[in-house]
């Protein structure tokens, strides 16, 4: 039983960034590049601020020589490629300018009609994210543009930095790692790091996110950029910020340690400057490339040469160890480093908090890296101490400015500790080595806002990995699964209600023989709702509809869906949180599946399974979810019957019986006349479930 400090409701947790939905699964029919847009066009919408002088000041544009400035702009109006190029674009802008926002849209449209009929490598769909035929006849003028200014020579100006603007044409950049859910994408140019150029003379576009500082995004028509003449500052986001905002997720989440995207929009013969951070997007005032030729070179040649790689949004904490360095803490480590080796040609970062004199280095890849742009944008990794050599888990993300830091929520556990419970060691806001202050949004724009998101570090001693990753071991996921449970309820009943349960924070233990209740863990705990917590506010409010994609939408309850559907006011409470522990075991046993190289004769069940997967936990709005959830067709995310031979009895005897108690709920809740199920979805029946599971799957029965 839970003791009296155990909570018994609270309000459901807040949207969170759009892009948690790819964390968790592929593109399919059910989410693809339209509809992750359509949510960050969602998402977006009020978020938006424009004609922001701070942009070019936060960038160090402002602080380009004058008479290097009037010494390019000359040199450019005299050079008679440059001119050429000019007119060509001023010709592609003429013409677009003749058609209509809406005739551009049709256009681009039928391009993709024509691609549906050419074909592709891969099939005959056609590639969406590809540029219209128009943006890609503006990439040779514009990069006869962006050479002239970036390579100018000018006695007595040399450049801090020889970063480059390259067109990427066909490539699609990539992160490193895990990509599962990750998208083939690119912008239509990228600003390279100077040590990733095949030559100076013709630079090539590297297809690595993490080595693009910056990024660039055109359209042909002024209409079609985010002062259009229609609705100038229209809350609503255009064509452009959504693809912009959709590759600056990539970029976050691609580009390790990175804090905001800086990206040049050009827009028919205007541009300006926007800067993607992890609360909204801000914008610089718009100018015409021909009219205010100075500002165009400030802009272009200033953040390839110029800006620092703070200013294009490194974290200042973190920094990339060289070769020498690399070496030495191999040497000195080398058992530590070999818990996660780092692949050969990726780096490896020295990271601190800000203040005092504690170093850590990161070794591997991410363990786990969100998806999203607006939100929490958790990073976690694998690191060594510099000190003592010791390994442990450190998690970076963005906390909100109004909630309590998860450091503090894993400090009222007051040392308190539990095996299905990550073991915290230490954790704060991350702070400017300058000057101390909190890493926030707010201080980036220099404004004095409150509840700011600010960057937060904790440091964990338990180390795991993903739930699905159990080898297809039933037995080690079901025990991974009650461990984590066990955990779960530990925090209940000292007044934590975790309200965040995913497959994303239920691991497995780390080690192969884990001690019995180890063998999974819960952790994530920032969005707990904790029993008369002082700093929380009074009284409920409502489920946020938000972007389509919200949270860990794949594993709300769905009583908690149906009231974000409907915009309904809802107490969170136990109860929804164990209905996403099913569908966590559901999730695991589906993308082990999905994504494991599973040997079998029956090809046809496989297949199957596959695309149940990709139904139950691919849809990316709230009726689509409830729809799986709620279906009486055999083909839930804890169905078995038509895949008898990916499940042994005892696992599919789990499943139904999850999913009868579960259906039974859902039923009694939406409909008056069904009757509440003699037993509910409770620790003691999923206790017994899976006790009874494990001692038949360990004994052979």
């Amino acid at each position: 039983m839970a003791s009296n400090s155990a909570p018994t409701s609270a309000t459901s947790p807040r949207q969170r960034g759009v892009g948690s939905l790819s964390n968790f699964m592929p593109h399919s029919r059910y989410s693809n590049l339209e509809t992750n847009r359509a949510a960050i066009k969602e998402e977006l919408t009020g978020r938006m601020f424009f004609n922001d002088n701070s942009v070019f000041h936060r960038l160090g544009i402002d602080e380009l020589s004058a008479d290097l400035v009037d010494a390019c702009t000359a040199s450019i109006g005299a050079d008679p490629e440059f001119q050429n190029a000019r007119k060509e674009l001023g010709i592609l802008s003429a013409q677009a300018s003749k058609k209509s926002v809406q005739a551009l849209d049709e256009e681009r449209l039928k391009q993709d009609e024509e691609g549906d009929d050419e074909g592709t490598e891969k099939g005959n769909s056609s590639d969406p994210a590809r540029p219209t035929k128009r943006e890609q006849e503006m990439y040779g003028p514009l990069s006869v543009l962006f050479e002239k200014i970036v390579q100018f020579s000018w006695t007595g100006a040399e450049p801090q930095y020889n970063r480059r603007w390259v067109a990427t044409s066909d490539a699609k950049l990539i992160k490193e790692g895990d990509s599962f859910g990750f998208p083939k994408l690119s912008p239509d140019f990228v600003l390279l790091e100077p040590n990733v150029q095949d030559t100076l003379n013709r630079p090539k576009a590297s297809h690595l996110w993490r080595q693009q500082s910056a990024f660039a995004e055109v359209k042909p028509h002024f209409d079609q950029g985010p002062y259009a003449k229609s609705s100038p500052h229209s809350p609503t986001p255009r064509s452009i910020v959504v693809q912009a905002a959709d590759y600056a997720r990539l970029h976050l989440s691609g580009r390790p340690f990175q804090l905001f995207s800086v990206v040049l929009l050009i827009f028919g013969s205007h541009f300006c400057v926007a800067i993607f951070d992890r609360q909204a997007v801000t914008f610089s005032p718009s100018y015409d490339i021909w009219d205010s030729p100075d500002v165009f070179v400030r802009v272009v040649r200033g953040l390839a040469q110029n800006a620092s790689l703070v200013q294009l949004g490194q974290d200042p904490t973190a920094r990339v160890l060289d070769d020498h360095e690399v070496q030495e803490v191999l040497k000195k480590y080398p058992d530590s480093f070999a818990t996660r080796p780092t692949p050969l040609g990726y780096p490896t970062y020295e990271v601190s908090m800000g203040a005092g004199t504690g170093r850590w280095y990161t070794t591997g890849y991410p363990i786990w890296f969100s998806l999203s742009l607006l939100g929490r944008g958790t990073v976690v990794w694998l690191v060594v101490d510099k000190t003592s050599g010791g390994v442990t888990v450190l998690k970076t993300a963005w906390r909100a400015g109004n909630r309590l830091a998860e450091s503090k929520i894993y400090g009222m556990l007051e040392g308190k500790t539990h095996r299905g419970l990550a073991t915290f060691v230490s954790g704060d806001d991350v702070v400017f080595p300058e000057n101390g202050r909190a890493i926030s949004v707010a201080e980036f724009r220099g404004s004095d806002e409150i509840c700011s998101p600010t960057l937060h570090r904790l440091f964990l001693n338990t180390l795991g990995k993903p739930i699905w990753e159990y080898n297809g071991s039933e037995l080690t996921l079901l025990k991974g699964i009650r461990a984590a449970l066990r955990g779960h309820q530990f925090l209940y009943e000292n007044g934590i209600l975790h309200r965040d349960v995913s497959a994303g924070n239920i691991l497995l233990a780390f080690e192969d023989n884990p001690e019995d209740g180890a063998e999974g863990f819960i952790t994530d705990v920032e969005f707990a709702y904790i029993a008369d917590d002082d700093s929380a506010s009074p009284g409920q409010e409502p489920v946020p509809r938000g972007a389509v994609m919200t949270g860990t939408m794949q594993f709300m309850a769905v009583e908690l869906l149906q009231a974000m559907k409907k915009r309904q006011q809802l107490a969170h409470i136990l109860y929804h949180d164990l209905e996403s522990f099913a569908w966590v075991l559901g999730y695991s046993h589906g993308r082990y599946h999905y994504s494991s190289e599973i040997k079998t004769g029956n090809k046809g069940e496989l297949k199957g399974l596959r695309n149940r997967f990709l139904l139950c936990y691919g849809c990316n709005e709230p009726s689509s979810v409830i729809n799986s959830r709620t279906a009486i067709t055999g083909h839930g995310p804890l169905s078995t019957r038509d895949y008898p031979s990916f499940f042994s009895p005892v696992m599919a005897k789990v499943f139904a019986r999850l999913s009868s108690v579960i259906l039974s709920t859902i039923l009694a809740v939406f409909q008056d006349e069904f009757p509440a199920p003699a037993q509910p979805l409770s620790y003691e029946l999923f206790f017994n479930l899976l006790d009874t599971a494990i001692t038949n799957l360990a004994s052979g029965i």
